[in-house]
C-alpha cells in the first residue's frame, strides 16, 4: 500500500476512534440546555466537520485515479471480485460524494437547533450525526483496503455495526428486559419494593450498555424518565406509598411490551422473513425430524431473540427443547408475518405440543 492511502486510513480510524469514545448518555441523565448546546453540539459539530474535511481530502486523492487508470487496470479490478462494477475507484468516489450529502444534511439539522430548542431533540441530531460518522467511516475504510488490496484488515480495526446488526442487537436488549419486567406474578403492596428494585436495576444494565447509543432517542428518554420516577419512589423510604409504586411499575410493563414493536424496522421484518423460512424447511421439511438442533441452526434461532415471547421462551430452554418443540411456534409466527413455510413430509413422530412441560 502506498503512503498516502495509509495515511488516510490511519485518519479515518483516529475520527472513528474519537467518535466512538464521544458518548451523549452524560447529557442524557438531567439534560441541560446550557450544557448540550455550549458543549455536547459544538463537539459533534467539530467531529462532522472533520469528517467532511477528511472525505474531502479522500477524493482529492482518487478522484483523479478514475481518470488516470487504464482500461486493463480497471479490468483486471473488475475481475477481483468487486460486484458494484467494472471500476472500483469510481465506485469509491461515488460512496464519498454520497457520504458528503449525508453528512452535510445532518449538518444542517445540527445548524437548524435554536438555544431554546427541546434538549432531547438536539441529543436525538448529535446521536444520530455521530452513528452516520460512525458508519460511514466504517464502510470508506473497508473500501479502500479492498481496493488497495488489503481486504480483510480492518476486522481488528475501526468498525461499526451494520443497519440490521444494530437492529438485532437493540431488539435483543428489548426482549431481555421484557422478560425481566414481566415474569412472575402482578406485584401486590408487599411485593412492589423489590419489583420497583428490580425494574431500577434493569433499566440501569441497559443505559450502560454498550447497545444503548444505537436505541431510538424516545425509548432512551422513557427510559431515563423511569429511571427518575422509580428512585424518587424509593427515596420516600418507609412507609411507601404502594398505589403510586404499583402505578409506575405498570407503566414500565407497559412500555415493555411495547418495545417489542422494534420488529416493525424494515431491516428485521426482512431479515426474519427469510431466516425463518430457512430454518422452518432445515427442521421440518425432512422425511425424519432431526434429534437435535444443529449449532448452526441454533445461531440463526439466537439471533430472532426478542421477535417472540414463546421463541424466547424455547431458546431460555434450549437444552429442554427438542426440535418438535418449535414446529407450531415457527409457524405460527411465519404465518403472522404474511410468510408461507414450505410444505414439510407428513408428522410421523406423533408428537402433541400440549404435552410438553415447558407450556
Amino acid at each position: 500500500m502506498q503512503d498516502r492511502p495509509r495515511e488516510l486510513l490511519e485518519a479515518l480510524r483516529i475520527l472513528f476512534g474519537s467518535c466512538q469514545g464521544f458518548d451523549t448518555r452524560a447529557y442524557e441523565e438531567s439534560p441541560s440546555a446550557e450544557a448540550i448546546f455550549k458543549k455536547l453540539v459544538p463537539a459533534i459539530q467539530g467531529e462532522l466537520e472533520g469528517a467532511l474535511s477528511l472525505i474531502s481530502l479522500i477524493l482529492d486523492y482518487y478522484e483523479p485515479l478514475v481518470q488516470t487508470k487504464s482500461e486493463s487496470q480497471l479490468l483486471a479490478e473488475g475481475e477481483d471480485g468487486d460486484s458494484r462494477g467494472s471500476n472500483p475507484t469510481a465506485d469509491l468516489t461515488d460512496l464519498l460524494f454520497i457520504a458528503r450529502i449525508e453528512l452535510m444534511q445532518q449538518g444542517e439539522r445540527l445548524g437548524s437547533l435554536q438555544d431554546d430548542s427541546d434538549p432531547w431533540e438536539a441529543i436525538s441530531i448529535c446521536a444520530a450525526t455521530r452513528r452516520r460518522i460512525l458508519k460511514l467511516s466504517t464502510v470508506i475504510d473497508k473500501d479502500i483496503c479492498i481496493l488497495e488490496g488489503e481486504e480483510g484488515q480492518t476486522e481488528n480495526d475501526a468498525s461499526y455495526p451494520s443497519e440490521l446488526e444494530r437492529s438485532l442487537l437493540v431488539r435483543r436488549v428489548y426482549g431481555r428486559f421484557r422478560k425481566a419486567i414481566v415474569q412472575g406474578p402482578a406485584p401486590d403492596k408487599e411485593s412492589i419494593q423489590g419489583r420497583m428494585e428490580m425494574a431500577l436495576r434493569e433499566i440501569e444494565v441497559i443505559v450502560n450498555g454498550e447497545v444503548y447509543q444505537d436505541m431510538r432517542v424516545e425509548d432512551r428518554r422513557q427510559f431515563r424518565c423511569f429511571s427518575v420516577q422509580i428512585e424518587a419512589w424509593l427515596a420516600t423510604g418507609e412507609p411507601f406509598d404502594e398505589f403510586e409504586g404499583l402505578t409506575i411499575f405498570q407503566e414500565v410493563v407497559n412500555f415493555s411490551q411495547l418495545l417489542i414493536q422494534v420488529n416493525n424496522r424494515g431491516d428485521l421484518q426482512e431479515y426474519d422473513g427469510r431466516v425463518l423460512v430457512e430454518i422452518h424447511a432445515e427442521l421440518f421439511g425432512k422425511d425424519e425430524i432431526p434429534n437435535e438442533i444443529s449449532p448452526d441452526v441454533l445461531e440463526r434461532l439466537r439471533s430472532l431473540y426478542g421477535r417472540d415471547d414463546e421463541l424466547d421462551h424455547l431458546m431460555d430452554y434450549v437444552e429442554e427443547s427438542p426440535p418438535q418443540f418449535w414446529k407450531n411456534p415457527l409457524e405460527r409466527i411465519i404465518a403472522n408475518s404474511g410468510q408461507t413455510p414450505e410444505p414439510t413430509p407428513a408428522d410421523h413422530t406423533g408428537f402433541d405440543r400440549g404435552t410438553s412441560p415447558l407450556f
